[in-house]
């Protein structure tokens, strides 16, 4: 039996208690902590759990704990995840990776110390059709990719975000806004997808104003961005659009979505087509039925030797460090290098 424990019980920290519950009787999550008492009955109550407790270092360092899976601020990231690295558990630890790109590095040390696995919460990975265009791509169905599109966008932020609390709105305290929290989903999915290319050159764009104004009559401080943009140059003569938004004047409430361009065909919202002479044919490709249903089956499966990690610290670093540069570029107002990000 791998037992494991979660540290952070509002919605994400739920959600993955309840992925762990459909994915094999050889897993478990027995514990959970969570600063708020409340929470933590309610959790132990809904979920059938040994124990919680309020203290995360208590359950860091609990012998019966085998993993531990962090649902917690950005900041509390690097900290948390080398603390837990250090103590002998393996860690599935929220995207971003950490608050920032600069942290990683202890991360790293602390994993490559403990031989333990380090995994990042990138869940859209994790599907039978993405695993099975990314070896569509592999394998040259598409021709040469040459312009990738990917969104994610919300008119209004809607309940999800503000259940967090109210750390996710400070720029200062979680690093950035739906480009760090959605934006930075759909970036890693294409990188994913497309062999995590070789960025250039990044240029951003952000715009303010909608939110604090949204949020002021809730008593809530709103520093973040509404609306992110970023053009991201490869390697190899590939071009990558990414998008997202809390607050952003659109006809549907939330949208999301990607394209990938190439020579020989399209993918369009993992809908498959071939190009021949000009035009479009439209084909069905077999799902890869041995995907993982979630981020926690795949790192349970990963601790027990089933599978080789997909969603590493390196890779989820450079998604963050592009994050990062569509921000500077947008400060700068100018289009930054990837040397530019320390």
């Amino acid at each position: 039996m791998l037992r494991l424990g979660v540290i952070g019980l509002r919605n994400i920290g739920r959600n993955h208690i309840r992925q762990s519950q459909r994915t094999s009787e050889e897993v478990r999550v027995i514990a959970g902590a969570d600063l708020d008492s409340e929470r933590c009955s309610q959790s132990q109550e809904e979920f059938d759990l040994d124990w919680t407790t309020t203290d995360s270092t208590e359950l860091i360092e609990h012998p019966d704990i085998d993993g531990v899976v962090l649902a917690l601020p950005n900041q509390l990231h690097a900290p948390l995840t080398i603390q837990a690295l250090e103590a002998g558990k393996h860690v599935l630890v929220e995207k971003p990776i950490c608050g920032k790109s600069s942290e990683v590095e202890g991360m790293i040390q602390a994993r490559d110390a403990s031989g333990k696995v380090l995994m990042v919460g990138h869940n859209q990975r994790f599907s039978p059709k993405v695993y099975a265009l990314k070896q569509a791509l592999k394998e040259g169905r598409f021709g040469k990719i040459y312009n990738a599109k990917t969104f994610w966008n919300r008119r209004e932020m809607g309940d999800a975000p503000l259940q967090r609390g109210p750390w996710g709105f400070l720029e200062e305290k979680a690093g950035g806004g739906p480009m760090l929290d959605l934006g930075i989903h759909k970036l890693d999915q294409l990188l994913f997808l497309l062999g995590f290319p070789k960025p250039t050159l990044v240029s951003g764009f952000l715009s303010k104003g909608i939110g604090k104004d949204a949020l002021k009559p809730l008593g809530v401080n709103y520093t973040v961005e509404d609306f992110a943009t970023g053009l991201i140059h490869c390697e190899e003569g590939l071009c990558i659009q990414v998008e997202s938004s809390y607050y952003h004047a659109q006809k549907e409430g939330e949208i999301q979505g990607t394209t990938l361009s190439g020579t020989q065909g399209l993918i369009e919202n993992l809908d498959t087509y071939s190009m021949k002479k000009g035009e479009l044919e439209a084909f069905d490709l077999e799902p890869d039925q041995s995907a993982p249903a979630s981020c926690v089956e795949h790192f349970t499966r990963v601790i027990q030797g089933k599978e080789e990690l997909q969603c590493t610290a390196e890779e989820a670093t450079q998604a963050l460090r592009l994050v990062e540069a569509i921000y500077l570029s947008a400060k700068q107002q100018q289009p930054v290098t990837m040397e530019s990000i320390s």
